[in-house]
């Protein structure tokens, strides 16, 4: 049987195909290495933002505590009662708290007999006094500049208890230096929404002589959330057990639902997302079924995502973090793109100059031959 001889040319072809072929063959390769490593890098960057995220916010709650322990001891030098003066001791005191806390609304003191001192920051800058002590029981309100300075300021009967409030009822039977966090719940003074902690004080018998509190709206979260961007389109919200947005970045997108939802005093739940925004509804599907970090693709883009627990308080508090992948890896991918472009622009070149060097030389032998 006769072989028929291939042609230095062909041979010359083949080769050039074949060198080219394992470039690449070795460039896509290192393209999908390039890719795993940037995605691993981006999942643990998304947890390590999740977890400054977690530490910032909870920063928040342990300042609020640390200010109300501080207060419950500060109880001690009021001359045996709680509630000495209120316009030279506590009110200037919690005006200080709110000036260097600027996530907390309102500080307040109530004792056992229903006296009650309030230093707020919403709706407007002012002080409520409830005295009790007097002959004609009188709710005194001065509503005040960020300075302190006040402004005007009204006199009526009292009309409310602070002790029959929720706060005071969960702190009242508390252990001493022992902070109560409350569920979320609608402020009637300001008509927002939020937590508050409360903690109870003793008199030198050890007998309960009142209930310190603070109060936390979900709105000064929220404002703290959009403050801690760090991308165009990334997205940090914190929910609930019930899936129910606690706080959430204000360029998030919200249906008419969340607005009704909102107006009835509920919270809005993750379902409640604008249809632009459901990918971030996805990411939390996503991760709640164990996916930790892991990208994924949806409507054409891909995302990374990452859910951690809140240490401690609130129970039941999850952070939800997740970007587009563009927005973490834009650069990266970027630079890596254009060295594969690179690459296979000089793959290209060497085979042309194979083939002009070897192949026409190859053609003068064999037509010599």
């Amino acid at each position: 049987m006769k072989f028929i001889k291939p042609s230095r040319k062909v041979v010359a072809l083949l080769f050039v195909a074949l060198l080219l072929g394992a470039l690449v063959f070795a460039l896509t390769g290192a393209y999908k290495r390039a890719d795993a490593v940037t995605n691993g890098i981006a999942s643990r960057m998304m947890t390590e933002i999740g977890k400054i995220v977690i530490q910032r916010t909870t920063t928040i709650l342990q300042s609020t505590e640390t200010q109300l322990k501080t207060d419950a001891v500060l109880t001690q030098y009021t001359n045996g009662t709680a509630l000495p003066d209120a316009h030279t001791y506590w009110l200037p005191l919690f005006w200080k708290q709110l000036e260097l806390n600027p996530q907390v609304s309102a500080i307040y003191i109530a004792d056992t007999q229903g006296n009650f001192i309030k230093a707020d920051r919403l709706p407007r800058w002012a002080t409520r006094v409830l005295d009790t002590r007097s002959g004609t029981p009188l709710e005194k309100r001065v509503y005040r500049q960020a300075d302190y300075s006040a402004l005007a300021h009204t006199e009526t009967p009292i009309q409310y208890d602070p002790r029959t409030r929720p706060w005071y009822a969960s702190a009242k039977d508390g252990k001493p230096g022992t902070v109560y966090w409350s569920g979320i719940y609608r402020f009637a003074s300001i008509d927002a929404v939020g937590i508050t902690a409360s903690i109870p004080f003793f008199d030198t018998q050890n007998k309960l002589a009142g209930v310190l509190a603070a109060d936390i709206t979900l709105q000064g979260l929220s404002d703290f959330l959009s403050e801690q961007a760090f991308g165009d389109h990334d997205v940090a919200l914190i929910i609930n057990a019930q899936q129910e947005l606690v706080a959430y970045p204000t360029r998030l997108g919200l249906d008419a639902a969340a607005t009704a939802a909102q107006q009835a005093g509920r919270l809005p739940t993750l379902a409640m997302l604008d249809p632009e925004q459901a990918w971030v509804n996805e990411a939390y599907q996503r991760q709640t079924q164990g996916q930790q970090a892991q990208p994924f693709a949806f409507n054409g883009d891909s995302y990374i995502p990452v859910v951690m627990d809140f240490p401690n308080q609130p129970a039941g508090w999850k952070l939800l973090v997740v970007a587009p992948e563009d927005d973490l890896l834009a650069g990266a991918n970027r630079s890596i793109a254009e060295n594969l472009t690179l690459s296979l622009f000089a793959l290209l070149l060497f085979g042309f100059i194979l083939y002009v060097t070897f192949g026409r030389a190859f053609n003068r032998k064999d037509n010599a031959a």
